[in-house]
């Protein structure tokens, strides 16, 4: 198990530093090809409208998102030169609906990086595009907070484990990253997982990971909260949880306690279904 090709996309020029800095120190420390993506957009035109609107406008607004991956180009470009990775690296334009690109993006990569929302004014593609990742992508998705996130290599790694399909997914894997941790905690909450959170310490531990196994009562807090207040008591580097979604029409959703730890999260976030 091992992660040699990294998909990062970015959506704001300004993200570069945190997103692509993420990406690239994984990059370095598991010896991995780094794939900017930049995604454009369709031009969004009321289908009432498209006899109306002149092609001069309609060329305007195709040399604006021309100008905006530009932009990301360069900001992509600048952090790996920093890094010295300009060989180890390449940049490829898509245009799709944002998930949609990644998601091909990486139909040959092992880890996709994406930056959490700046705020709630962001466009509903930017929004909605880990729930989108979570449902169709094949390949596990690494989040960054807009604040907080230090280096993994190093740091303790949280767990999130209740034994369930989609528990297991992410705990297989996020091992190479787990492998980056100075420790590893894998967090129960309620007594049902006990079991077979002893049986997934075990794994872990027969891959060489120095894990311990913390049984956390059952309160009025979501699970995701218990992880996140943990993941602030500890100073931990890294938060790994089985992502639960489902599809409402065309838009996809992510359950309780995976929206409760992006929406609130300060560490880096593995989910995985």
């Amino acid at each position: 198990m091992s992660i040699k090709t990294i998909v990062v996309t970015i959506t704001e020029a300004d993200e570069a530093a945190r997103v692509v800095g993420t990406a690239l120190d994984l990059a370095e420390r598991l010896d991995a090809h780094l794939v900017g993506v930049g995604v454009k957009r369709p031009i969004a035109v009321p289908v009432y409208s498209m006899g109306a609107i002149p092609d001069t406008v309609l060329e305007q607004l195709d040399s604006a998102e021309d100008e905006r991956l530009g932009k990301l180009r360069e900001a992509f470009q600048h952090q790996v030169k920093l890094a010295d990775w300009t060989a180890r690296s390449d940049w490829r334009v898509y245009a799709a609906p944002m998930a949609m690109a990644v998601a091909e993006a990486a139909r040959c990569a092992d880890l996709i990086v994406i930056g959490q929302p700046v705020d709630d004014n962001v466009p509903d593609d930017v929004a909605m595009l880990a729930g989108d990742l979570v449902m169709n992508a094949s390949t596990p998705i690494l989040m960054v907070p807009n604040i907080g996130a230090k280096p993994i290599a190093g740091g303790e790694a949280l767990v999130g484990w209740n034994g369930g399909r989609e528990a297991a997914r992410a705990l297989h894997d996020a091992l190479p990253m787990l492998r980056l941790a100075g420790k590893v905690t894998l967090v129960t909450v309620g007594g049902d997982a006990v079991v077979s959170g002893e049986e997934a310490a075990e794994y872990l531990a027969r891959h060489d990971l120095k894990v311990t196994l913390q049984h956390e009562p059952s309160t009025e807090l979501d699970p995701g909260d218990v992880l996140l207040n943990l993941a602030a008591d500890r100073d931990a580097r890294l938060i790994v949880i089985g992502a639960y979604g489902h599809s409402r029409l065309r838009e996809y959703v992510l359950g309780g306690s995976t929206r409760t730890i992006l929406d609130h999260m300060t560490v880096p976030v593995v989910l995985s279904r």
